[in-house]
């Protein structure tokens, strides 16, 4: 995915709070991913919406994660993304 008409912070010019969530991406998905680094020009709106992420996607509470990504795969299918 690319980004091309909004600019974002890269992972090396983080700093901050947006170096913070950009930590916590890299550990718990394996890379900062563009849905959310676009969020990055505004520090309270990155992490709301990787709050929303995390919580829905990677916290494993009633539903393990390898289900949840499942899931989130076929519906990406298909609807093309």
């Amino acid at each position: 995915m690319a980004i091309f008409h909004i600019s974002s912070i890269k992972p090396t010019q983080a700093t901050g709070e947006v170096k913070e969530v950009y930590g916590q991406l890299k550990k718990e998905m394996g890379d900062v991913v563009e849905p959310i680094s676009l969020h990055a020009l505004i520090p309270d709106l990155l992490k709301g919406n990787w709050g929303i992420l995390r919580e829905a996607l990677v916290v494993e509470d009633k539903v393990k994660r390898k289900y949840k990504e499942a899931v989130a795969s076929a519906i990406s299918s298909l609807n093309d993304c």
